[in-house]
This record gives structure tokens, sequence and C-alpha cells, in this order.
């Protein structure tokens, strides 16, 4: 699955219109902003993989409701992509089989 695809099931999952092309796009893969609200309207759980007091180089993004999904993503040098792809990947798990 493209990121195009990944994001029009993510925003399928959480009744946000798609708008693409147009100033004010949908992208969560690119836009905190995007993704945070994302993550609020689905009431994701997020958080870093990894034992405590230690670096983490990877995050898991959880959703309890058809059943538990769980995305989990490494960090590759950018850990708020992660963190927003990680979020993307888990809503569009939710319109399908995604991940």
């Amino acid at each position: 699955m493209n990121d195009l695809e990944l994001t029009e099931k993510a925003a399928l999952a959480a009744g946000i219109p798609m708008r693409t092309g147009t100033p004010g796009e949908f992208n969560p893969l690119h836009d905190d902003g995007d993704a945070f609200r994302l993550a609020a309207t689905l009431n994701f759980r997020i958080e870093p993989a990894g034992p405590m007091l230690k670096p983490v180089d990877r995050v898991i993004v959880s959703v309890k409701g058809k059943g538990h999904i769980d995305a989990e993503v490494l960090f590759e040098g950018d850990p708020r992509a992660a963190w927003r792809r990680a979020i993307v990947m888990t809503a569009a798990a939710l319109e399908g089989d995604s991940l």
C-alpha cells in the first residue's frame, strides 16, 4: 500500500474528508498537527518502545476496538516521522488489513 492509500484509509477511519492537491490538505505522514488530530480523534495510545530510562529507537501506537491493533515503527533517524507513520498505519488498519 502506498502512502496516499494509507492516508486515505486513515482519513476514512477518522471521518476526516480528504482534499488532495489543495492548500490545507490532510497529510498526517508529514504534518505533526494532522497526525495528532488523527490520534486524538481515534483515541490512540502512543508510547515509546523500550526499557525505562534508556534511549528508545521505536514507537508503538495501539487502539482497542476492532480487536487490538498495534503499529510499531523504527525511528530511522527521525523520531517524529516514525510517530506520524505509526499513527497513520494504526488508523488505516481500522479500515482493513493494512499493516
